[in-house]
């Protein structure tokens, strides 16, 4: 809900994460819209809440994503304390309750850069959160937050690696093509498991909308259902026994 950029942690990069493939902010954002980010820093969701509830009247579930900057929380989270922590999580839902009204509960988290720090855990279910999304891994499954049975940490299965990049981003970073791209997907839908979760932003992915339908309609086929990360969290919850 807050800003992009945290130009002091900008300023202070060394490199980058761990030789991620990814494609650079301009080559993702377009040279206007890297312009306006890069110069302006507007706030993102707070800058949109028109787009907020209309994403929620067309039935998408609406998640927190950190606080009020996306990049001072990547960066510096696990650093900060519970009190900061909080700080930041209440301003994120403050701003989002004024978009979308308070009849609409946040029940998702997910820490930008996946830096979600032990002390976020509680300030999360004092809040009302059911479940964080702050973990990735081709096999991982879900569990509950150590020392604290209340919330599911449901995890992302399919990224580009190393380092958890978006994957339709990473996999044009290394130039595989669709047909690559659905031949990897095909073979992870094969794999036995409950559910299956894929990571990328929405103003890249748009790029790849036809691949991304492709996928879509080839996971229906296989037998899967597309639905909310809020659903796969109740169904986690009423099999219970099964989780970790």
């Amino acid at each position: 809900m807050g800003r992009a950029v945290d130009r002091l942690a900008t300023l202070l990069a060394t490199g980058g994460g761990a030789g991620a493939a990814q494609l650079s902010a301009r080559q993702k954002l377009g040279l206007p819209n890297f312009l306006i980010a890069a110069l302006l820093n507007p706030k993102v969701g707070a800058g949109r809440p028109g787009l907020i509830r209309c994403a929620v009247r067309e039935g998408h579930e609406i998640g927190l994503h950190g606080g009020r900057n996306h990049g001072s929380w990547q960066s510096r989270a696990m650093k900060w304390n519970a009190r900061r922590i909080a700080r930041e999580v209440r301003y994120g839902l403050t701003e989002m309750q004024r978009a979308i009204g308070p009849v609409e509960r946040v029940r998702g988290f997910a820490s930008p850069g996946w830096s979600g720090p032990s002390a976020l855990w509680p300030v999360l279910v004092a809040n009302g959160f059911d479940y964080v999304a702050d973990t990735w891994g081709r096999h991982r499954e879900a569990d509950f937050a150590p020392s604290n049975r209340t919330l599911l940490r449901v995890p992302t299965h399919l990224v580009g690696e190393p380092g958890g990049v978006a994957y339709l981003e990473h996999h044009t970073a290394v130039g595989s093509n669709d047909r690559d791209v659905l031949s990897e997907f095909e073979s992870v839908l094969l794999e036995e498991r409950r559910f299956l979760v894929l990571y990328d932003h929405p103003y890249f992915a748009i790029r790849k909308l036809e691949l991304l339908s492709v996928m879509i309609e080839t996971g229906r086929r296989a037998g899967y259902r597309v639905v909310t990360l809020g659903e796969v969290a109740a169904a986690l919850r009423v099999a219970g026994s099964a989780i970790r």
